[in-house]
């Protein structure tokens, strides 16, 4: 699978606004203007995954981000018994802590969660009750 290039989708994405702003569409009428204004574009990717398909597809470019890089590496360095210090994730607000908790590893001991929850400078509020 190719792909489109930034230029020519960001291109397309003007295109889109302007004709559409305002406006509600179906999938059928979003289709067929994104094959008129990026000819091919049906031989490029699978659009019935993209339009259709549930999650993110696996031909979906990644992209860089260092700060996403750093969040998944600490969460990985979890297995480990490591805890990310104070200063890795001073300035971090939900959607970092959200990610790092999504890369954390899906089955962890009680003990485990108790100390994710517990550091001194998680930034959000107790909670009650089990958390398994």
């Amino acid at each position: 699978m190719g792909q489109v290039g930034r230029p020519a989708f960001d291109e397309f994405l003007k295109k889109y606004i302007a004709t559409f702003k305002f406006k509600s569409i179906d999938t059928e009428t979003f289709l067929d203007f994104l094959k008129a204004n990026i000819p091919g574009i049906e031989n490029q990717i699978d659009l019935l995954l993209w339009t259709e398909g549930t999650g993110i597809p696996p031909d979906a470019y990644e992209p860089e981000s260092t700060a996403y890089k750093t969040i998944v590496s600490l969460a990985n360095e979890f297995t480990n018994g490591r805890m990310p210090r104070e200063d890795e994730v001073a300035g971090w607000q939900g959607q970092e802590w959200e990610l790092y908790l999504d890369n954390l590893p899906k089955s962890i001991e009680a003990s485990q969660v108790n100390t994710v929850f517990s550091v001194s400078y998680w930034p959000f509020p107790p909670f009650s009750g089990n958390f398994i």
